[in-house]
């Protein structure tokens, strides 16, 4: 297997377009009118980008036709057919996002993937930013970030996430290591500091296994001393967290109670035990109704609460075992396919993706995602290196300096 090693590296005006569909998704979710408008945009942009163009007929689009079909078949038999039909319309609207840029990435798939890595490096430095404007300094390190200004701290605290990675990546590859590695400390504090359990389990992990899976059997020795290296840094890391008294009242007691939970329930936070009440619930209802559920994003409706906070049992209870089947064959399809790459060619952007899927597997059970834009862009790129010819192509073809 050869590597096409020749980029095209100009930085056309769709290309801008494509960065920029990312970074609204990532920093501007609560602007929902912008989000929406600059959609639109970006999909007819992304139509003039296709037109008279070849479109990949994949398992990705075989994937998502069915999904949207089971998510609009349960209209039919939801509990509340209204909430069923918007969401609906949501997930047909992400879904195509996640169509068009797992489109693109197939184009040219080392170069669109560094845009996208990017992409999610700057959006990390913008909510950085955003979070020191709106955020008053008496509630640094007395409350968690973002809850005091009506945002979401368990959603900024995974975009942070994601910004490390892209961080990680960077360095990995060898690209401003210093700059790099001062941002990845700067999102990852500034992730703690928004007290989410799950972010901090999702970051540790990630680089765990990343590493782990990058070890070279060519220089084993090296390597394993680099990834026990590493696994003592972050367990210093964790220490640290219930070390120094902001971040243990922050961060450090939720994690003890997360803990606690699986040795004696009584010793929980009400979050943990209103989490694990949520999946109990989940699982009753799924027990009633197996097949087809009851109507996607009726969770909500029939336990009188927002959503589950699951995404396993979202889709168990909205679409049944069929939908969740059909969601998750994408999951499947890209480990398998990855997993078969890193095997045969240890790529860095293999390794990463890998790590990135799977590590979006374990947050799910604490995030509802299925729907969300950022994921399922992200899901597309994943899938559209997964499928490449054998390594990460990248090739001068279909990449127009403007849209016509």
């Amino acid at each position: 297997m050869k590597m096409i090693s020749t980029i095209n590296r100009h930085f056309s005006l769709y290309d801008l377009i494509f960065a920029l569909m990312i970074f609204l998704s990532y920093g501007f979710k609560n602007y929902r009118f912008l989000l929406y408008m600059y959609e639109i945009l970006f999909i007819v942009a992304s139509l003039k980008f296709f037109y008279k163009k070849e479109i990949k007929r994949n398992g990705f689009v075989a994937w998502m036709v069915c999904f949207f079909l089971i998510s609009v078949i349960s209209i039919f038999y939801a509990t509340n057919a209204e909430i069923a039909a918007k969401q609906a319309i949501n997930i047909l609207k992400g879904l195509m996002i996640a169509f068009f840029i797992s489109q693109v990435v197939i184009v040219d798939r080392a170069k669109y993937f560094e845009i996208v890595m990017w992409t999610l490096l700057v959006s990390g430095v913008f909510i950085v930013v955003y979070i020191i404007l709106v955020t008053p300094i008496k509630y640094l390190g007395q409350h968690r970030i973002g809850d005091e200004v009506n945002l979401n701290s368990n959603d900024l605290a995974m975009k942070l996430a994601f910004s490390c990675l892209a961080c990680y990546y960077f360095f990995m590859k060898n690209k401003n290591r210093s700059i790099n590695i001062c941002l990845f400390f700067i999102f990852l504090v500034t992730m703690i500091l928004t007290g989410s359990r799950k972010s901090v389990i999702f970051i540790g992990f990630c680089i765990l296994l990343i590493n782990f899976l990058y070890i070279k059997s060519n220089d084993i020795i090296k390597s394993v001393f680099k990834f026990l290296g590493l696994s003592f840094i972050v367990y210093l890391l964790y220490r640290a967290i219930f070390f120094f008294p902001i971040l243990n009242n922050l961060l450090g007691t939720r994690l003890t109670n997360l803990i606690a939970i699986f040795k004696n329930p009584t010793y929980a936070d009400n979050s943990t035990i209103t989490r694990f009440f949520m999946i109990e619930k989940g699982f009753e209802l799924f027990r009633i109704k197996p097949i087809t559920g009851y109507g996607i994003a009726n969770y909500g409706i029939i336990v009188n609460t927002s959503y589950s906070h699951n995404n396993y049992i979202e889709l168990l209870v909205g679409v049944g075992i069929i939908g969740f089947l059909i969601y998750y064959s994408i999951y499947i399809v890209i480990i398998v396919s990855l997993f078969k790459k890193i095997l045969s060619c240890k790529r860095i952007e293999f390794v990463f993706c890998f790590a990135l899927i799977v590590g979006i597997l374990i947050i799910e059970i604490g995030q509802v995602t299925y729907y969300t834009e950022i994921f399922l862009i992200l899901l597309g790129t994943i899938y559209s290196i997964s499928s490449s010819p054998g390594v990460v192509q990248s090739v001068v073809q279909e990449t127009p300096s403007k849209l016509s």
